[in-house]
Order: structure tokens, then C-alpha cells, then sequence
């Protein structure tokens, strides 16, 4: 039985092919992240953009490849969400879904710390926060794996200064 469906593209009432849209709509997004994938590819070898791995002058840089890395440094059985995926980025053998944070060091005259955007609401199990030096440094000065509970749940940065890293180090976790 064909279950009919609202399409979350164009809201009309059709049957259900995939993602919650019709048929049509689905189609159109199918050729859409194709074509995205070619055009990105044409852009690479042409020279008018790097790939994201080379690339560290890229704002995604540290929070996507040099995390992704990691990632499979501390958890090499993870699965790796595709770009873009809604409240988590990995899940874990056991299930687990992680929504992976970084930060850079940030000076003000106030206090110094790292801030970490966790998008409220998330479905989330637990965030890993990485905490770097600067936008130039590969290796993350702290890992925490912080369950989303509580105070984390509620809240769409999490700030964590130089001077209360110890409240934070029972969540601290390191590689290898």
C-alpha cells in the first residue's frame, strides 16, 4: 500500500517516496546533491577553489577535516553522518550518537576561553568538544566527551574558560 504522504519540499499531499517528499521532489534533490558533487569537483580541478583538505584558510576546516580525523583516531569504528546532518555528526558501534564542537582559543579582557556552539535542542547522546590553540594548529589542546544533559541540553554555547578546566576533567579524554 502506497502511504500518502505532506511533502516537506513543495506541501502537497503525494505519495511517499523517500525522506518525507514525493517522488518528484526527491528526484529533484537526488539530482541537485549530484550536481553539487560534479560542480565541486570541476571547481577543484580547475583551480577556483581547493579541497577542504588543504584548504585551512576554509572556516570548516578545523570544525570538519581536522575533526573528522580525530574522530577516527578516538573512535575508529564510528560512522561518519554526512555533511549537513541534523543534530549529530557520528554514531558510535554502541549507538551512541556524538555531535563533534570545536573552538579556538578566544582573549578578551574579561577572560579567556573556549566557545562552543552546541545548537540547542540537538538528538545528540553526547558532544565532543575540541578545543584548539589557534586556527593554524592540527592538534587539539583538549578533547571532552560531555553528555547532553542538564545544563548542555538547554543551551547554544558552552563556554569553558582557562580558569575552570578543572571542573571539566572528568570528561576530558585524550588520543590514542
Amino acid at each position: 500500500m502506497v502511504k500518502i504522504i505532506k511533502c516537506k519540499v513543495c506541501g502537497e499531499m503525494k505519495p511517499h517516496e523517500a525522506k518525507n517528499m514525493c517522488r518528484l521532489c526527491y528526484v529533484r534533490a537526488k539530482a541537485a546533491k549530484k550536481n553539487m558533487c560534479e560542480r565541486n569537483k570541476w571547481r577543484h580541478e580547475t583551480g577556483k577553489t581547493e579541497p577542504l583538505c588543504v584548504n585551512k584558510s576554509c572556516s570548516s576546516y578545523l570544525g570538519v577535516y581536522i575533526a573528522n580525523k580525530i574522530m577516527k583516531d578516538l573512535y575508529p569504528e564510528s560512522e561518519k553522518m554526512p555533511y549537513g546532518n541534523p543534530g549529530y555528526d557520528h554514531v558510535l558501534k554502541n549507538g551512541d550518537k556524538i555531535r563533534v564542537c570545536t573552538s579556538t582559543f578566544h582573549k578578551t579582557k574579561r577572560r579567556n576561553f573556549w566557545g562552543f556552539h552546541t545548537k540547542q535542542k540537538t538528538t545528540a547522546d553526547y558532544f565532543i568538544f575540541m578545543a584548539f590553540k589557534d586556527r593554524n594548529s592540527d592538534d587539539p589542546l583538549h578533547i571532552w566527551k560531555i553528555p547532553n544533559f542538564g545544563t548542555i541540553q538547554d543551551q547554544q554555547l558552552v563556554s569553558i574558560a582557562e580558569s575552570t578546566l578543572s571542573k571539566w576533567s572528568s570528561f576530558e579524554i585524550t588520543i590514542g
